[in-house]
């Protein structure tokens, strides 16, 4: 499933809670992955035992629909990890998770980050105020759904991918994006049109690249801003 990694330096983006905890043991109990997009890493009702702390990857944690259909909960870079929740109660997943942008990760086991947790007072402040900035995206993305257009909350869900992926292109289907916001594909099909004829991204089969950050931002709703001004103050160099 995850094919490991090799040992030398990894290009690109470092997952920044692994790079908060440099010195701690953590890292010697860390296991290097490539993910590839579409993988499953865990599905409801699963028995979560790893954690996965991405670093080029990013994965979506998306609520599935009766008829196949799903919609995104959370989206998670190089900023966070997916899985530790699951140590506050009942280990069996709620939601899928699932690599929305293939890349490398770090994971290691859920058992293992406990201890460190219970042994380690800088582990557990990192843990908790990881914690708390993933319910603010959670919340604010539920506000956001219900208060605003399909344009805003596309621009703002690419400012989001391109904070957490790190880089300027994405490989990102219409299909994919229409699953993400919970809208028809043509929906995805004219916002990215506006943005595509204001010059704010170029839009191929199957990519996305962002040539205006400042313009996708001004196309955004607040959500976007609130959310990142939140990690900016409980953990400053998320996005660094």
């Amino acid at each position: 499933m995850n094919k490991p990694a090799g040992t030398t330096a990894r290009p690109g983006p470092r997952n920044s809670l692994l790079a908060a905890l440099d010195g701690h043991e953590l890292g010697s109990l860390l296991e290097p992955a490539e993910l590839h997009r579409d993988e499953v890493l865990s599905d409801i009702g699963d028995e979560v035992r790893r954690v996965w702390f991405p670093h080029t990857a990013v994965l979506s944690i998306t609520v599935p629909a009766r008829d196949g259909e799903s919609t995104e909960a959370a989206t998670i870079g190089r900023e966070g990890m997916v899985g530790f929740m699951s140590s506050f109660g009942e280990r069996r997943a709620f939601t899928r998770t699932v690599v929305q942008v293939s890349g490398t990760a770090d994971w290691l086991p859920l058992a293992r980050l406990e201890q460190a947790f219970d042994r380690d007072l800088a582990v557990r402040d990192l843990c908790l105020r990881y914690t708390q900035g993933l319910l603010a995206q959670v919340m604010q993305s539920v506000g956001c759904g219900a208060m605003h257009d399909a344009g805003q909350r596309l621009a703002r869900w690419l400012l989001m991918l391109q904070d957490r992926a790190g880089r300027d292109e994405l490989a990102l289907t219409q299909d994919f994006l229409a699953g993400m916001l919970g809208v028809r594909r043509a929906t995805v099909s004219v916002a990215l049109r506006g943005l595509s004829d204001a010059g704010v991204v170029r839009h191929e089969r199957g990519r996305v690249q962002i040539r205006s950050r400042k313009g996708l931002e001004a196309r955004s709703c607040e959500c976007y801003r609130i959310v990142r001004a939140h990690y900016e103050l409980i953990l400053p160099h998320s996005f660094a």
